[in-house]
């Protein structure tokens, strides 16, 4: 599943936080888990409505 987001290392900035806004909360959990180790970007999944100061 994560070789699908190899795009993630060709940015040139890194994110302070990744949104994860699409899919069932099992695989955001998965998803979330592999980027951070990877990547070590702070992955979170909003709860409906939730607000994000940007």
């Amino acid at each position: 599943m994560l070789k699908k987001c190899n795009w993630l290392s060709e940015l040139e900035n890194t994110p302070k936080k990744v949104f994860l806004v699409h899919g069932e909360n099992e695989a955001f959990e998965e998803l979330g888990e592999k980027i951070k180790e990877k990547y070590g970007f702070d992955c979170v999944a909003p709860a409906m409505n939730q607000e994000f100061e940007l």
